[in-house]
């Protein structure tokens, strides 16, 4: 029995080790704590968001189908977070996101994916395969 106890904790803490050393999370949540909401259905819902620096913008797929949302330029250190959205290489982030990719994110029926911008701007997007564009706007 001890044998075993001593075989966990070696493994937990070797787990432990080797996701520390892989990777520094990136905060799922808004730094502000205060989530603007886009809602993905026939329209969106608002065109125009607005937040502040730090707030977390989140995209709520609505319709029947995953929608696939495009941010229209790389972003270069400009967020504080991000859920569900990787680089167009598809690979999903650690840390900072590469300066020159463009971010996008598959989102299923009701579920969402979300970002909070750091630095104040207009920040346009798409939703692919659909005629659906709109804007966020961050003091």
């Amino acid at each position: 029995m001890k044998n075993v106890g001593m075989l966990l904790g070696a493994f937990v803490l070797l787990v432990t080790v080797g996701c520390a050393r892989a990777s520094v999370p990136v905060p799922e949540s808004s730094l502000t704590g205060k989530v603007t909401e886009v809602k993905i259905g026939e329209v969106l819902t608002p065109k125009v968001s607005n937040a502040k620096a730090g707030d977390e913008v989140r995209w709520i797929n609505m319709t029947n189908s995953p929608v696939h949302i495009v941010l229209e330029k790389p972003m270069k250190a400009l967020l504080s977070c991000l859920k569900g959205f990787v680089s167009n290489e598809g690979f999903e982030f650690v840390g900072s996101p590469d300066p020159d990719s463009l971010l996008g994110a598959t989102v299923n029926t009701n579920e969402h994916a979300s970002l909070c911008f750091s630095d104040s701007g207009i920040y346009e997007y798409k939703v692919k395969g659909t005629e659906l564009e709109g804007t966020v706007m961050v003091e």
